[in-house]
């Protein structure tokens, strides 16, 4: 099987993996994100933080994902059915959206401007030399040459 190149490879397509991969093809990177799952991970935090939101803000997304989202200015957290702290959010409070529609609108960014996603691919083998990863090799046989390598994919980051 041939060699696939490119700029930058990152395993795992969640919100992190996913949003890296954005803004690094927005930069002009070839990028490829490596996914073991058959589709993007629906998994994972469902409401956004005054941190986060300025974040997409500054990459022109902020519109796009607050459209459907709740608005929030305060969470009140329980044990055992016991209130045991209320935490609030000034200044526009918090956005309270579905993980996976959140990974789904920055996915579809990443695919409109040209970043690869490679589902369903378990990493069988990684070539390390040179001071960094030279190559992945995939369980089904395709390979990846990377300039660099980001794991994305977690606390089971190879």
């Amino acid at each position: 099987m041939a060699t696939t190149s490119c700029d930058v490879a990152i395993v795992g397509a969640g919100l992190g993996g996913c949003f890296l991969a954005m803004l690094l093809r927005r930069r002009g990177q070839n990028v490829v994100v490596i996914e073991q799952g058959p589709s993007i991970p629906s998994a994972g935090a469902d409401f956004l933080k005054p941190p986060g939101l300025r974040v997409l803000a500054r990459h022109g997304l902020a519109d796009l994902v607050g459209r459907h989202g709740l608005r929030r200015d305060h969470i009140r957290y329980y044990h055992d059915g016991d209130p045991i702290q209320d935490c609030r959010f000034p200044d526009g409070g918090f956005l309270i959206r579905p993980y996976r529609e959140l990974v789904e609108l920055i996915y579809t960014c990443c695919a409109m401007e040209g970043v690869e996603f490679w589902f369903g691919a378990e990493i069988g083998d990684i070539a390390v030399g040179g001071g960094g990863v030279e190559e992945l090799t995939l369980a089904d046989g395709r390979r990846l040459r990377a300039g660099v390598v980001v794991g994305a994919d977690g606390t089971r980051s190879l």
